[in-house]
């Protein structure tokens, strides 16, 4: 630490007002926020989600991993906002990056780019054709100032693609929810540093209804990254009820999931998102096991600084 010498008078004037200082700047910390989307008519905005998933299957002795690199660029405009603060938007995935990495037995690894040509593999083809469906189509939905989406509509191209005969996918009504449930929702008050609330979720999956509950709680405004923002900590617990018809049983071993999340609160936007899970299944199809461990990173980030708004 460096020392200055100043007159005394000064210096025990400053100490004075760095301690009206301090006591200021915990009292406005420990204010009450009011925690909202913003949006403008007009306005653009471009995220990058990047998601890492490594899975690893168990059976038999025999074990197997695979993991799956997806880079995503997604841009949001702002159609119109009513005096609720509902908004009008439209979500377009611009380009999509993806790499996969396998097991010989398992099939080749792949890679893609939406912005290149596609491999001459079938296994490219495939997944070029597939993403393709969902390139430059706008996805159009409503959500309100808290956070809850509404109105989900899918294109044409998108809907058809979804008609695929993957089991497991869920069709359009799953591809809806993954706008309805994985938006940040804010509670109704205000909330200060400690607040927490949650948000739970349920969808339809081959083996039963999953229930996802997702608790934030409120750590106060952070310096990250030259910005004060809005620092919320999160977690995600999942429960499966079984169905009595399904052919297999699944069974959560073990999990953990934790995120946080970096609000700019000014301008009502998301900031910076990073979130890691890792969930370990087994799952029972007569007298056959699979064990799986899927562990997830998850990055979110505003690709224009605050205040950079497209119009």
């Amino acid at each position: 630490m460096r020392y200055v010498v100043k007159p005394f008078i000064v210096v025990r004037w400053q100490a004075a007002l760095a301690v009206c200082a301090i006591f200021a700047t915990s009292a406005r910390a420990e204010e009450a926020r009011m925690l909202r989307w913003k949006f403008a008519k007009g306005e653009t905005k471009r995220y990058v989600q990047e998601q890492e998933m490594v899975s690893e299957q168990t059976s038999k002795g025999r074990s197997m991993k695979t993991t799956v690199k997806q880079t995503m660029d997604v841009t949001w405009r702002i159609k119109s906002v009513d005096e609720e603060g509902l908004a009008e938007i439209t979500q377009t995935v611009d380009r999509v990056r993806m790499k996969v990495q396998r097991p010989p037995e398992a099939g080749p690894s792949l890679a893609f780019d939406s912005d290149e040509k596609s491999g001459a593999s079938p296994e490219t083809r495939e997944m070029a054709a597939h993403f393709q469906a969902l390139l430059k189509h706008p996805i159009a939905m409503k959500i309100d100032a808290q956070g809850a989406v509404s109105d989900v509509e899918i294109p044409d191209s998108i809907k058809e693609a979804l008609k695929g005969p993957e089991p497991g996918s869920g069709g359009e009504e799953a591809f809806k929810e993954t706008f309805t449930t994985n938006t940040i929702q804010f509670p109704a008050e205000p909330v200060k540093r400690g607040s927490s609330w949650k948000h739970a979720t349920e969808s339809k999956t081959p083996f039963g209804k999953q229930k996802a509950t997702t608790t934030y709680t409120y750590d106060g405004i952070e310096n990250h990254e030259g910005q004060h923002l809005d620092k919320i900590d999160l977690k995600l617990a999942l429960e499966v009820n079984e169905d009595d018809e399904a052919k297999a049983r699944p069974k959560i071993v073990s999990q953990k999931s934790e995120g946080v999340i970096y609000f700019d609160g000014e301008h009502g936007w998301l900031a910076n998102l990073h979130s890691s899970s890792k969930v370990q299944t087994e799952l029972t199809q007569g007298d056959m096991k699979l064990g799986e461990t899927i562990s997830t990173t998850t990055r979110i980030k505003l690709a224009q600084p605050a205040g950079a708004d497209e119009k």
